[in-house]
């Protein structure tokens, strides 16, 4: 399976999945420098998403095709809070999973 062609519940779980390997992402977290803990934690993660030909490289390659999106909508979020528009008419994100990469993405991914 492609990396991109996920379906949402896939990304859904792929996110929870990366953002409790905190090895992964957090860079001021100590396993984070140890590629033994890092290569394991890729292997569990992709062991969990349960797809053919998914393995510890797309886990890593998936994370960052999932960096830009969210990206993107915390700009669009930002730029309409400073456009002065009311709080009811902030940009609404479009991506389901954004709240989930909220909690782990400001710590370091």
């Amino acid at each position: 399976m492609s990396v991109n062609k996920m379906t949402q519940a896939q990304i859904i779980k792929f996110v929870e999945l990366y953002g409790d390997s905190e090895c992964l992402w957090n860079i001021s977290c100590q396993e984070y420098k140890d590629c033994y803990v890092r290569d394991k934690a890729l292997k569990e993660t992709s062991e969990e998403m349960n797809i053919d030909g998914f393995g510890p490289r797309e886990v890593v390659q998936k994370a960052k095709n999932i960096r830009s999106p969210y990206y993107q909508e915390i700009r669009k979020i930002s730029n309409s809070k400073k456009s002065g528009v009311s709080t009811e008419n902030v940009c609404k994100p479009k991506v389901p999973w954004l709240d989930i990469l909220d909690a782990f993405f400001e710590e370091g991914f």
